[in-house]
């Protein structure tokens, strides 16, 4: 695990001063993949989640998505409940990097039901 972990960070900080594009829709794919599958440790999930923020730094445009997010949210909200405190920190991040830079009706986020993700449901 030490050793994965290690791995992770390293290419974490590489990935962080590529240049150029990276490829967000194959590496998402991936990663849901990963947190879906049960037989995967913690350490995987809270290193997917490491990732994520990485891409909403580093690809923010595409990670903000309708697509991305409705696909990102329930394994998101799965981790929130996890009784591991790196898997939750992890989880949190990952909602304060979508949310950060957010105004008013910038960037209406649709759910699967056409209505805003981020709206209050009592409007």
């Amino acid at each position: 695990k030490r050793i994965g972990v290690k791995l992770s960070n390293g290419l974490l900080d590489l990935a962080q001063v590529l240049p150029g594009e990276i490829p967000v829709a194959a590496l998402m794919e991936r990663l849901l993949q990963f947190m879906r599958d049960r037989r995967n440790c913690l350490v995987v999930r809270t290193v997917c989640l490491q990732w994520i923020c990485m891409l909403l730094v580093r690809s923010r445009e595409d990670m903000l998505s309708s697509h991305v997010l409705n696909n990102l949210f329930e394994p998101i909200f799965e981790s929130l409940s996890n009784s591991k405190d790196d898997v939750v920190a992890a989880a949190l991040a990952v909602l304060a990097r979508i949310m950060e830079g957010k105004k008013g009706e910038e960037d209406v986020v649709q759910g699967p039901e056409g209505r805003d993700l981020f709206a209050d449901s009592t409007e």
